[in-house]
């Protein structure tokens, strides 16, 4: 793994603990960081005659695309963690309204 894309992990890993645990960091929030970062690495970091410049960049860019995924992923799973809760609701009144108990 080369040093960039260690830098670009850690950086995706240390923004995803700040949303997960912050309160004034929102999903949003890596929303608006990223497409930036991406659109800067995509317009201007990838052609640029600077190796600096295209490492900083390319760097930003993959750490924002990386803590974009977590952010997708924590929503998905979000709403995958509601619906199965939906789900054994359903299951749990269906049993109970069914259950005869044994009498007749």
């Amino acid at each position: 793994m080369t040093p960039r894309t260690k830098a670009a992990f850690g950086i995706a890993f240390v923004e995803g603990i700040i949303v997960w645990v912050g309160h004034g960091f929102t999903h949003w929030t890596v929303v608006a960081i990223a497409l930036p970062a991406i659109a800067l690495w995509f317009a201007w970091g990838r052609n640029s005659g600077r190796s600096a410049i295209r490492q900083v960049t390319w760097v930003a860019a993959a750490s924002q695309a990386l803590a974009l995924v977590l952010v997708i992923l924590a929503v998905i799973l979000s709403w995958l963690a509601l619906f199965l809760a939906v789900v054994l609701a359903v299951l749990a009144l269906l049993f109970l309204f069914t259950d005869r108990g044994g009498r007749r």
